[in-house]
């Protein structure tokens, strides 16, 4: 997403220095800025177990937007046969199942029907702002070109030649054994039919069959079938971050 009136700010003070008055000259210097800016709309974010700085911006005319939670699956514990159906029954609807390894082969043209699907499905994903869509070679530099993701876990799901369905992974350079997952989703029409369930699967099989012990990744507290989807697999929720904001003017302002 981009607005250029639209900001996301954090401020961070040594735990030894908090409450010397370092966190409110900072903010105050922040709004300063905001103001040149001409902004309409700041955000920030708190784990919600941090008390004291969600007062400190609520004080300043912050409220609660949205939650978000980290959650992580044990992979050795993680029963994979109870899931199976899901997959079954996708291909007895006439979905298959490949990797962005395998489409990267088949050359440009498969690509951009990824990129496409990519960006329907992040298009009706809960955020705090309207989705701003990246272009192909936008995407190809933030994603494709990212040195963490890994091509054979990056799971899709297709209906004949249409792709229908993804759920990409990405290795975590600072927790070795840790899979991050980052999107998963099926475009509208295919909803409701398990397919997202099955490609969690198929990246809980490829994490056990590569040595990894552990998924992570995040879910809105808007995304209730996604939410739903993660708690019957066993993934298990951290502590949450909250989204906070403000509104600085009237979005009409000049």
């Amino acid at each position: 997403m981009y607005h250029p009136r639209k900001f996301m700010a954090s401020i961070l003070v040594d735990p030894e220095q908090q409450c010397s008055g370092i966190g409110r000259a900072i903010y105050n210097r922040l709004e300063e800025e905001l103001t040149q800016r001409n902004a309409i709309l700041a955000w920030t974010m708190s784990k919600e177990d941090l008390a004291k700085r969600i007062e400190f911006f609520r004080r300043r005319g912050f409220s609660e937007r949205t939650r978000n939670w980290e959650s992580r699956l044990d992979l050795s514990t993680a029963n994979t046969a109870l899931f199976h159906g899901y997959i079954d029954k996708a291909l007895e609807d006439g979905i298959t199942f490949t990797t962005l390894a395998e489409e990267q082969r088949r050359g440009q043209d498969s690509l951009r029907k990824i990129h496409e699907l990519v960006q329907l499905i992040q298009a009706d994903m809960p955020r705090e702002a309207d989705f701003t869509p990246l272009s192909y070679e936008q995407w190809e530099t933030y994603s494709l070109k990212n040195p963490q993701l890994l091509p054979e876990g990056y799971f899709l799901a297709k209906h004949g030649s249409n792709y229908v369905g993804m759920s990409d992974v990405h290795r975590v350079d600072t927790e070795p054994g840790v899979l991050n997952q980052d999107d998963t989703g099926v475009i509208r029409e295919y909803r409701g039919r398990g397919i997202a369930t099955a490609l969690k699967l198929k990246v809980m099989e490829f994490g056990k069959k590569n040595g990894y012990r552990t998924i992570k990744t995040w879910n809105e507290s808007g995304n209730n079938p996604m939410l739903a989807i993660n708690i019957k697999i066993g993934f298990k929720r951290r502590v949450g971050w909250i989204l906070m904001e403000k509104t600085l003017r009237p979005e009409s302002s000049r």
